[in-house]
């Protein structure tokens, strides 16, 4: 079994390098939570419960979580992208000085 060579590793970007260790974007929830909001629905249907108040409540903190997660997500995205920048920016300034 070969083993790669060293240097190959030594030329990854900072970027590439760091993403690896951070690992995969996170899949999105709204499945879930669609979910979770079906067994919900169909649990009050079952159960005939007249007072829905205790429904809406946990319905709107569903929702509420699904926007919060969209945040998040899009907010992952930019600090990527930022970093990256940051990251290419830094290995030009280490070619230079080189």
């Amino acid at each position: 079994m070969k083993k790669r060579p060293r240097r190959a590793k030594q030329q990854q970007s900072l970027y590439l390098r760091t993403k690896r260790k951070i690992g995969k974007h996170p899949d999105y929830t709204c499945p879930q939570i669609d979910a979770a909001l079906d067994d919900l629905n169909g649990f009050v249907e079952e159960t005939n419960i007249r007072n829905s108040k205790q429904y809406e409540k946990t319905r709107a903190k569903l929702e509420k979580l699904r926007v919060q997660n969209d945040l998040l997500r899009e907010k992952l995205t930019c600090w990527r992208e930022e970093y990256k920048s940051l990251a290419d920016e830094y290995e030009k300034l280490l070619k230079k000085t080189s």
